[in-house]
């Protein structure tokens, strides 16, 4: 007997059938994929919140330099240089300036990289996570030209650490798809003077701080919202708080209590 194959209606019925199940499946998947990623970003956030932590506890409370302004040469010395520096036992210059860069640069990366970001990031070193300025404070010294120093802050000066944002996701303002080190957040908040409740807006100062390079660079750097969402207008991002918690914000729920160290 001649063996019949399968007629054209019973093809297009088992493709209709295959169609509908893809569109069952393909949302599913792409919201596991979202929660992998945040997944991933919230463990490299609490990474840095333990370096931070054992950094802070060997350097007797001080929390390291938002940015070193005395660096020799650019690019300079900033937070995540200090930390990253202090866990692999490497010399406290910026990462740019390692002996061994190409060797480290994986292991940065596995740490200081957002896997969420929308923006390819072409710098192996690239940052995209950003720090607290009220807390990371840009550092000079006094030399004899009489050049004004600020002060680190220490650990115990943070007095509500389990409402402090230290680090947390940021905007990838350059064309190579790195973030600045620092959020904007020091020009809304004059710490003798803080409204806790008062929202700070996701845009920042120029209304950009919640976007990503779009064919010019970008001055503000402030947290992005980029998880669970590709809008600007949308989504969560991941901060940590000085006590080691992370926390998924949602769009909007940023607040002058998140920024200030005191009040």
């Amino acid at each position: 007997m001649k063996k019949q194959g399968f007629t054209i209606l019973e093809l297009l019925v088992v493709m209709a059938i295959i169609a509908v199940v893809m569109s069952l499946l393909l949302p599913a998947l792409a919201a596991a994929r979202k929660n992998a990623l945040n997944t991933d970003c919230t463990a490299n956030l609490r990474s840095i919140g333990q370096i931070l932590a054992e950094y802070t506890t060997a350097d007797g409370g001080i929390v390291p330099a938002g940015v070193d302004t005395t660096a020799p040469a650019a690019p300079q010395y900033d937070w995540s240089d200090a930390l990253f520096s202090f866990a692999t036992s490497g010399p406290a210059v910026s990462r740019y300036h390692l002996p061994a860069a190409a060797m480290l640069a994986g292991k940065y990366a596995a740490i200081f990289q957002c896997p969420a970001a929308d923006v390819p990031d072409s710098d192996p070193f690239g940052l995209n996570y950003a720090a607290n300025p009220n807390a990371f404070v840009r550092y000079a010294h006094i030399n004899i030209t009489g050049l004004l120093s600020n002060t680190l802050l220490t650990t115990s000066r943070i007095l509500r650490p389990c409402e402090t944002i230290a680090v947390g996701d940021a905007n990838q303002g350059q064309a190579n798809g790195d973030a600045g080190p620092l959020m904007d957040w020091n020009r809304f908040v004059s710490l003798s003077t803080v409204n806790p409740s008062q929202p700070i807006p996701p845009g920042g100062v120029t209304g950009q701080a919640d976007s990503d390079y779009s064919g010019r660079p970008i001055s503000d750097t402030g947290l992005r919202f980029r998880h669970f969402s590709n809008s600007s207008a949308n989504g969560s991002a991941n901060a940590l708080y000085f006590d080691g918690h992370v926390e998924t914000m949602p769009y909007g729920a940023l607040r002058q209590l998140n920024v200030a160290t005191s009040y």
